[in-house]
């Protein structure tokens, strides 16, 4: 599961930008954390940038879903389209 969008990393525009959850931590009563990965294409592995972001527990929801989801919420990526 991933996500692919045009997005300028470091002034250079990405045509297909990869962008995937690389980790979640935390728990389900105290939250969690994802970092997300940048990538300049699917196949490249190591990211051009790296985020953090914070979101809850979703009853009933996968959790790398509910990440997914997290990450389609913020601005700057409410056009990516899943991949």
């Amino acid at each position: 599961m991933a996500l692919m969008q045009a997005i300028e990393v470091r002034g250079v525009t990405l045509p297909a930008a990869y962008i995937r959850v690389d980790r979640i931590t935390g728990g389900k009563y105290t939250g969690f954390n994802a970092e997300v990965g940048i990538y300049a294409a699917a196949g490249v592995s190591l990211p051009l940038d790296t985020f953090g972001l914070a979101f809850t527990f979703v009853s009933g929801q996968d959790l790398l879903e509910t990440a997914y989801l997290a990450v389609k919420a913020l601005p700057d990526f409410s056009s990516a389209a899943d991949c």
